[in-house]
């Protein structure tokens, strides 16, 4: 079902083609093929073709109103009769207006002798207007092309917006006009469908509350992580702040170290000095010969020391 209806206006007839006597008008033009002018869509011939087979289809006919209903609004007291014995002529889907006998009784009035009167003496001020479902729009080189899904209604309108009178009409390619505009669907479709509506109605209700709540609970994780991943900065900076410190502490010792290894080794070389210095006293000592015999005396008094000093060095 679809929820846009087509209301396609036109177009001629002759007067001779009225039969006053059993309420027929025939040859009663429906729709013509060309551009849907002010829509921007095109009736082709593949539309006149379903047009007519669809039109027949309908074994009792496609009725006929006094006029578009209204949305929500009842037809009863504008049904004036049915369109029947559909046929294509060139260009142009026709079909026979039968009038119905409860048109004479109508609480409008007696619109049997009123639309024979229009019919046969003022044709140019009305003309049909073909109600259909909508199947769809096909983009073609030319532009786009309508189509039908199910012939609804042929109605009598008093201002045909592109053809001038009620009955002869044109074989050639011909501008039309479209009153295409969508509508709400009537009471009983919506009806029919209201609880669909509602089901589905709850089911976005419930993926709602749904989605909430996942955005809650994608709300504490990230909450959590910014937490985690602040605790780990802090802990980081901590470490570093410590890892300063303690690099600096042992550069400190490194130096103390260092300093005190530069000591020593001086130290140790003024001994290694020392020590070369009493080597050579030792030696000059042992390779000398004592003049007299008081000199050698006095050698022997001094050697002991001299020795007791080179093993203290050592």
């Amino acid at each position: 079902m679809t929820n846009k209806t087509m209301r396609l206006q036109t177009v001629y007839f002759s007067s001779t083609d009225i039969d006053e006597q059993r309420g027929l008008i025939k040859n009663v033009a429906v729709c013509t093929i060309g551009e849907a002018k002010g829509h921007n869509v095109i009736i082709d011939s593949q539309f006149i073709n379903d047009v007519v087979s669809m039109g027949n289809s309908k074994t009792k006919g496609v009725k006929a109103r006094f006029g578009h209903p209204e949305a929500f609004a009842s037809s009863i007291g504008k049904y004036i009769g049915k369109v029947k014995e559909f046929w294509r002529d060139g260009n142009v889907a026709r079909g026979n207006l039968y009038l119905a006998a409860s048109a004479k009784k109508s609480p409008q009035g007696n619109l049997w002798d009123y639309v024979l009167e229009l019919a046969k003496n003022d044709g140019d001020s009305c003309g049909m207007s073909i109600c259909f479902d909508v199947a769809g729009i096909e983009e073609m080189e030319d532009g786009a092309h309508v189509r039908i899904e199910d012939l609804t209604g042929c109605d009598l309108v008093d201002e045909p917006a592109a053809n001038d009178a009620l009955f002869e009409a044109k074989t050639e390619s011909h501008t039309q006009t479209i009153e295409l505009q969508a509508e709400m669907e009537d009471e009983r479709i919506m009806n029919e469908h209201k609880q669909e509506i509602i089901n589905l109605s709850k089911g976005l209700d419930d993926m709602k509350a749904m989605l909430a709540a996942k955005e809650t609970e994608l709300a504490a994780v990230v909450e959590k992580f910014t937490a985690e991943k602040k605790a780990l900065a802090d802990e980081f900076e901590a470490h570093k702040t410590t890892s300063a410190e303690a690099l600096k502490k042992l550069g400190e010792e490194k130096t103390a170290t260092e300093t005190a290894l530069t000591a020593k080794n001086a130290e140790l070389t003024a001994k290694d000095a020392e020590i070369v210095d009493l080597k050579d006293k030792l030696e000059k000592y042992k390779g000398a010969k004592p003049a007299t015999f008081s000199e050698a005396k006095e050698d022997k008094k001094e050697k002991p020391t001299l020795f007791k000093n080179f093993k203290k060095m050592k």
